[in-house]
């Protein structure tokens, strides 16, 4: 299924308590429209609790950083968790997964994106020819589907996983991405539930 995936943040965070990972304006000169719209996000929210490195942020943390109890501390009793083009930016994004996962486990439901890679997007990138947003944004890593399941699959066990494509129709030039990428989508999104068995 393809969904936006800003609105689909927008309707999950709808009246909720969130806390947004990475949220704040750091990439705003090199996605500015992606920016503007995730800043919506905010007004429809019961809280809206921004972890970020950012010094506009709520809590103001680096990522990276060996201590991520701030992080954990922030995730505490929320009911949603964002975190949008965030986890391919990090040296260790496994430990900012086993945050997200231990809210998830308590009850809070996640939305997770990460950017998509086609084969020929990967070999290009491996050879220094990545599109101009890698290079400007600071991309560790990129992922195909077998790559961005597996990942999701190794980093939230035990845990309700379910996948779909995403565009960002922010962007006026959506339906041209969109006919590019033969419909799969911009962004792998996750939405991460428990599964239910406890």
């Amino acid at each position: 299924m393809m969904v936006d995936r800003i609105q689909y943040a927008k309707k999950l965070a709808a009246g909720k308590r969130v806390v947004d990972i990475g949220a704040c304006a750091t990439g705003v000169q090199a996605m500015p429209a992606f920016f503007r719209a995730l800043s919506k996000i905010s007004s429809c929210c019961k809280s809206h609790v921004c972890v970020d490195s950012d010094p506009k942020a709520d809590v103001i943390l680096e990522l990276d950083a060996p201590d991520l109890s701030p992080l954990e501390a922030a995730l505490a009793g929320c009911e949603i968790v964002l975190c949008m083009e965030v986890l391919e930016h990090l040296r260790n994004p496994g430990r900012v997964c086993d945050a997200i996962a231990a809210a998830v486990r308590r009850g809070a439901t996640a939305f997770v994106t990460i950017p998509r890679a086609s084969s020929a997007q990967l070999f290009l990138e491996s050879r220094g020819f990545g599109p101009w947003w890698t290079r400007s944004t600071g991309h560790l890593y990129s992922f195909g589907a077998f790559h961005a399941d597996n990942f999701m699959r190794k980093n939230f066990p035990g845990l309700r996983v379910t996948r779909f494509r995403c565009l960002g129709q922010y962007c006026r030039i959506w339906p041209l991405l969109w006919l590019a990428t033969l419909g799969r989508g911009i962004s792998h999104g996750f939405l991460i539930e428990r599964s239910g068995e406890g």
